[in-house]
């Protein structure tokens, strides 16, 4: 995959709130998938879970 390609499926899937950037270092970005994908429980533990 070509930078700009994975630079594009990224900001992509920001815009989706599917990914989380969960820090950097340097140029580096690191990201994690949002809870939203797989999270099973009430909207109150939702709610808790996706406070940070």
């Amino acid at each position: 995959m070509s930078p700009d390609t994975l630079t594009r499926t990224v900001k992509v899937l920001k815009a989706a709130r599917l990914l989380i950037e969960a820090g950097g270092l340097g140029r580096t970005r690191f990201y994690r998938c949002t809870p939203y994908l797989a999270f099973i429980g009430s909207g109150f533990a939702h709610r808790e879970a996706v406070k940070d």
